[in-house]
């Protein structure tokens, strides 16, 4: 039978110019193995995933760019969210994920919802091939659970703590919170980035099995989730922030 689909795809530019012997400015094995050794392989993946031209128009590969992208969504983005998490859990539970609870402090965040939403526009946009909009559920799930940090303030409640010990339940649920969403992120952007995101399972011990479907992993409170009492290690940072002013 004839193919169901064809797909077809624009090119890379370099810097704004189109690739050609004369300008000698090919985007080469070379320069992709000395973007991966600066950055990581999966880092480079992801700008090749998220930037490149699947949408039928031509993409431009440059090293402005490139900083750019990695910064907001990798160093800044998952890697600064889960190291913040980490390390929140490590300095007011002793690196052990605490128990869910009922006292989350009231907020618009219904996490089963969002992270229900996430995973199935990711996964519906796997698809039909596009990459750029799979993982950009990610992303915004990344930024979502900066937005709790933010509007529930456990770094500020924590120090409330010891005069008033009722409040712990409510601390432990909020980073609850933030830990599993951080972890339903990972999932989505390991399609992209299967190194980091395995290094990132294996410091939080929520590695997932193969062969289970993504709607599964990814189900809120269910058999894959994270489990009160799992040690949670920081480590080093998964992405450095790179200098955007940094010589190609």
């Amino acid at each position: 039978p004839l193919p169901a689909c064809i797909y077809g795809h624009g090119w890379w530019v370099s810097e704004g110019q189109k690739m050609s012997k004369s300008l000698g400015n090919f985007i080469d094995l070379d320069k992709l193995q000395a973007y991966a050794g600066r950055y990581s392989l999966d880092a480079l993946r992801w700008y090749l995933a998220t930037q490149g031209p699947l949408a039928g128009i031509d993409a431009d590969f440059s090293h402005a760019k490139f900083v750019e992208v990695y910064n907001a969504d990798l160093a800044n983005g998952i890697g600064n969210c889960a190291s913040r998490v980490s390390n929140m859990i490590g300095k007011y539970f002793s690196g052990k994920l605490p128990p869910t609870g009922t006292s989350a402090p009231a907020t618009t965040y219904d996490w089963p919802a969002i992270t229900s939403r996430h995973a199935g526009a990711s996964a519906t946009a796997l698809g039909t091939l596009d990459l750029n909009a799979a993982l950009a559920h990610g992303v915004e799930l990344i930024k979502q659970v900066d937005g709790y940090i933010n509007a529930t303030e456990p770094f500020k409640l924590a120090k409330q703590v010891e005069a008033d010990p009722s409040k712990r339940e409510r601390l432990a649920a909020i980073l609850y919170n933030c830990a599993e969403g951080v972890r339903i992120a990972s999932l989505l952007f390991s399609s992209a980035m299967p190194e980091k995101m395995a290094d990132l399972w294996k410091r939080w011990n929520c590695t997932p099995p193969p062969g289970v479907p993504l709607a599964d992993l990814c189900q809120w409170g269910g058999p894959y989730s994270l489990k009160p009492g799992t040690p949670i290690e920081k480590g080093d940072a998964l992405f450095m922030r790179a200098d955007p002013a940094e010589p190609p």
